[in-house]
């Protein structure tokens, strides 16, 4: 069977409708399995899609999506079928909306949560413009519990013209939706009644004929509409029905040698540390699962917190938490702590509050584009007063450092990557150990207390730059040139002795975030500040606005391989 076009979808029949979506369910699922992507999500909104692209008049008509990850379905219906296959690779289409891939995508959208102001603007933009177009926002029940969302509406009331508020609920956002608020028709009347917003009711999402039937009786209606959509997550896949949130993402298959699962190894320590301290608790923003704390939420489902897409609420409540007596640890994807900009600071850092944050996805992200980069946490988080950053270089020395943040009370980013690409056989050893040590103070912010013999210093910081750093020292061996590399496990504070010790020295540092506010350029501050006559050259994401791709793929585009590190260090020196 081939994909439509949208034009050619609205003269299709009924059984041939039923007949597309099951073809849009197997292309779907034949390309996640190999690619990876968010499958359980797209599977729930294939008939959902077909019947808004058959009524409205897209791309006249606005289709906005909230979360953007369920889009595949409609990526099929506009004209990238044939191109699908390459769905999340780097040279291939994205996960999620993106306007420079069609204009279908009315709005790049890759968190969750924006979805309602972004047509608010739209629809302002619209009236002043004096056009008629449909804006129809499609978000799902995880997105309308955001803080955003809410905001959102309070504002969207107050708007005249035409909107389309679909409430995809099926119950789940990754893990099973978090808080109290539950939806019913009865709640949802009230609610958007009360915003001079028309609540129809309720359709079943995979109902062609009752989809179609609705939005086509509120289609040229100038007025704000409210449609609750009851689909199931995973539709059409017996594993992803019954599992839904294990489906949520399924992982590409790997074309390269993948290390570490980080978030598991932070899961299965913090489960092992609350067994033994009561004070442990973990909150999550809505990212139980894919934060590792699935088993410490079923040992310790009262010491679990799961605050629903809520970012900035988790790091607040978490400050309430140690305010209480508790030892909270946020676990957030680096991407989305971003959001929590104000709340960390304020909240945590300028009353330096007994708060563990855990920046999982740090650096380089595979699959979803730019909008899942972690390349701005270094920066970000060490521009805040009383903040300590540390970035183990495996997942042994993660689970030391969490041992070690037990009782260190205060403000702790531990940051760490989905994974790595093995760059070298050896195995990573740890240079200090966190137990058995009698005076905390003398390891704070060290990174070695010997001097490196060497005249040029590799500084790196986290576990990918460690592991290409030990490639790129193994290839200058085999041209005669010994580089010393040392793992920066404290970010912030840097380790000012060691510094002080490579006056005259060549150093290079290598970092997985962009170079403004980074690690590089905290240690390119200090020389500065102290005079010293060394030569630095900072090596770090240039181009932090990175297309989809593989793991291997976005270290290759970004000049990041052991070889590609290997000449920029020559061209720098050779310039010198």
């Amino acid at each position: 069977m081939n994909v439509p076009t949208t034009t050619q979808l609205k003269t299709m029949s009924i059984p041939e409708l039923k007949e597309l979506a099951h073809f849009l369910r197997e292309q779907i699922i034949s390309v996640v399995k190999i690619n990876g992507g968010h499958l359980a999500s797209n599977l729930g909104v294939v008939e959902l899609t077909i019947a808004l692209h058959y009524v409205f008049d897209t791309p006249y008509d606005k289709l906005i999506f909230d979360v953007g990850h369920q889009c595949y379905a409609h990526k099929l219906l506009t004209g990238r079928a044939d191109n699908f296959i390459k769905l999340r690779m780097a040279d291939g289409i994205s996960g999620f909306p993106k306007q420079s891939e069609s204009e279908f995508d009315t709005f790049d959208t890759g968190h969750a949560g924006t979805a309602i102001s972004l047509a608010s603007g739209l629809m302002r933009a619209r009236n002043l413009n004096c056009e008629n177009y449909n804006i129809i926002s499609l978000v799902g029940d995880g997105s309308f519990r955001t803080g955003q969302t809410q905001e959102a509406l309070n504002d969207l009331g107050t708007i005249s013209g035409n909107h389309i508020l679909l409430l995809n609920d099926n119950n789940m956002t990754i893990s099973k939706s978090a808080g109290a608020i539950s939806f019913n028709d009865e709640l949802l009347k009230n609610l958007f009644n009360s915003l001079n917003i028309n609540y129809v009711g309720s359709v079943d999402g995979h109902d062609l004929e009752a989809l179609i039937s609705c939005f086509t009786k509120i289609k040229n209606e100038n007025k704000q509409f409210a449609i609750r959509i009851l689909t199931e997550k995973g539709k059409g896949y017996k594993e992803a029905e019954e599992c839904p949130d294990k489906f949520h993402a399924v992982a590409r298959v790997s074309d390269g040698e993948i290390s570490g699962d980080y978030a598991a190894a932070f899961g299965e320590k913090l489960t092992e540390l609350a067994a033994e301290d009561s004070k442990i608790v973990a909150v999550s923003a809505a990212m139980t699962d894919s934060v590792g704390l699935r088993n410490f939420s079923n040992e310790f489902p009262y010491r679990m917190f799961d605050v629903g897409i809520c970012e900035p609420h988790a790091i607040s409540m978490a400050v309430g938490l140690a305010n209480g007596g508790m030892k909270p640890y946020v676990s957030i994807y680096s991407s989305f702590l971003q959001r929590s900009f104000d709340q960390i600071l304020n909240d945590i850092c300028l009353t330096s509050q007994n708060v563990t944050i855990a920046v999982d996805h740090s650096g380089f992200v595979d699959g979803d584009g730019e909008t899942h980069q972690g390349f701005y946490d270094i920066s970000f988080l060490s521009l805040m007063p009383n903040m300590t950053i540390v970035a183990p270089r495996c997942t042994e020395e993660l689970k030391r450092v969490l041992e070690w943040s037990v009782n260190f009370n205060a403000p702790l980013a531990i940051r760490y990557p989905k994974a790595i690409v093995k760059t070298c056989n050896s195995k990573c050893k740890l240079t200090r150990k966190f137990d058995n040590i009698e005076n905390e103070d003398t390891i704070f912010g060290q990174w070695s207390e010997k001097s490196p013999e060497e005249d040029f210093i590799i500084l790196t910081t986290g576990a990918l730059c460690f592991s290409l750093a030990k490639e790129v020292k193994r290839i200058f061996a085999e041209k005669g040139i010994n580089i010393a590399v040392q793992n920066a496990l404290f970010v912030k504070p840097i380790d000012e002795n060691y510094l002080l010790k490579l006056d005259g020295k060549s150093v290079i540092t290598i970092e997985d975030n962009v170079e403004k506010g980074g690690f590089g350029s905290m240690v390119a501050d200090f020389f500065e500040k102290k005079c010293l006559h060394t030569k630095h050259f900072s090596i770090s994401i240039d181009n932090p606005v990175l297309k989809q791709g593989s793991l291997n793929e976005l270290i290759e585009i970004s000049g990041f391989t052991p070889n590609a590190i290997v000449r920029k260090i020559e061209n720098f020196f050779n310039r010198e």
